[in-house]
């Protein structure tokens, strides 16, 4: 494609076309910026959004005016999509033009990211400060960060009524604001007042920033919180630590993963451990007790770790422990392992599989005879087809619901089968773990 081509696809106007254009341009005529600019003069958001990025990355000072001129538009998406693309390098008509925006714009979320933009430019603080007592949370919020920008000269002043403001993501930028002149030993005693609050949304919403705030002690405070007794505050301090990454703050998180009673903050760690934990996990369970020994909950978690992480291997003693352990939601959880390892244990299944296929459970017996199929042994699939097809229901669904995960053609072919006889899984209604929000209040 040579550069007519992409110019005439571009002028077509269909967006399709246009944004083939783009990634074409990109690829060999990235020096050339007219046809960005008249990319720029469409009125799709979606070309206008990727022209935008373009614009940035490659010709901001020769996009800049066709960029200012679309804070005119009346699309108030294209006009955010513009704002968010201003940089410096845009020079003057960018930054009259977002002047000019602040005038007669009525929409939040534009303005939301015009007061952002006006500190990324250094439009002026007093283009900010009327939007700091707005009604809307995340403009407020916004402004109060720009405000922190462009009028350092005015801290701590500015900010210091906002801390307390109404809503809790206000009170976060003006303290993240005031943190960058405070010293280390006011910052903490403002932190460690807030930490200490009442009210558990307050305490939620410091912990949610003492990651990103400069205090020595900052992981100290952030292990401290992990026990506190409401879950929005744990859930931030996990969240937090696994962000920061400290060495104690991972060891801290790994014991309260290997140790709470919370099943669900057990898994809200599991889901921000990393694959290099992994070896980590498995150094603190050794240190507690040995596999075949442990507490049933220690090899619990461990097991739950194994299964979701990518070097599985580094849990092999537990795994092998627990495939013989009395309780069978873990013998059973480890066997579930084993079968997705299949092609490393193959050689010397029949030890692995004794408790299970001597306990009389049908969740084991159906496992185990999955283990000796996909092991090649052909009354695996024997033993499984029984289950499937068995008159007792608890055999049935045990063996359907280890079908269900395998992907193979007999396995696809026996559940067709089920599903023709009327064999189903009971409805069962697992309790859904609502996903963690910061609170506006």
């Amino acid at each position: 494609m040579d550069f007519n081509d992409i110019s005439q696809l571009i002028g077509s106007g269909k967006p399709a076309l246009v944004l083939h254009a783009l990634q074409e341009w990109e690829k060999d005529f990235s020096r050339h910026p007219e046809p960005l600019v008249q990319a720029l003069q469409r009125h799709d958001a979606k070309v206008i959004e990727a022209a935008l990025h373009l614009a940035e990355k490659y010709h901001p000072v020769a996009c800049g005016a066709q960029v200012a001129a679309l804070l005119k538009s009346k699309n108030a998406l294209i006009r955010r999509l513009a704002v968010q693309a201003m940089v410096p390098a845009m020079g003057k008509p960018a930054l009259d033009a977002l002047r000019l925006l602040f005038v007669d714009e009525k929409d939040v979320f534009v303005l939301a990211s015009a007061v952002t933009a006006a500190a990324r430019l250094g439009a002026g603080l007093e283009l900010v400060i009327p939007f700091m007592q707005h009604p809307d949370i995340r403009l407020r919020a916004n402004a109060v960060r720009a405000a922190a920008s462009l009028g350092k000269d005015k801290l701590p002043g500015l900010l210091e009524p906002f801390l307390n403001d109404n809503a809790l993501r206000v009170q976060n930028e003006a303290l993240k604001g005031l943190a960058t002149l405070a010293p280390e030993t006011e910052l903490e005693k403002l932190v460690l007042q807030r930490l200490n609050s009442p009210d558990a949304a307050t305490r939620a919403a410091t912990v949610f920033i003492t990651g990103e705030l400069p205090l020595s002690r900052r992981a100290v405070f952030l292990i401290n919180a992990l026990t506190d007794v409401d879950h929005r505050v744990s859930g931030c301090a996990i969240r937090s630590l696994a962000i920061l990454r400290d060495p104690l703050g991972i060891r801290a998180l790994i014991e309260a993963y290997l140790t709470t009673p919370d099943a669900a903050q057990a898994a809200s760690i599991l889901r921000q451990l990393r694959a290099e934990d992994g070896e980590r996990i498995v150094a603190f369970a050794d240190g507690v007790a040995r596999p075949v020994t442990a507490q049933p909950l220690l090899t619990e978690r461990v097991i739950q770790a194994a299964a979701n992480q990518p070097n599985w291997e580094a849990f092999l003693p537990w795994i092998l422990g627990a495939a013989n352990r009395k309780e069978a939601h873990i013998r059973q959880a480890a066997l579930k392992i084993i079968a997705s390892q299949i092609e490393f244990f193959r050689g010397n299944i029949s030890p692995l599989l004794e408790k299970a296929e001597n306990s009389g459970d049908a969740d084991d017996q159906a496992i185990a005879a999955l283990i000796k199929w996909k092991a090649g042994h052909t009354d695996g699939l024997s033993r499984l087809q029984n289950l499937l097809f068995s008159l007792k229901s608890l055999e049935s669904e045990a063996a359907l619901k280890i079908l269900q995960n395998e992907k193979g053609l007999i396995a696809k072919k026996l559940l067709a089968e089920a599903a023709a006889r009327g064999i189903k899984l009971k409805d069962s209604a697992e309790p859904v773990i609502a996903a963690f929000k910061l609170p506006d209040r």
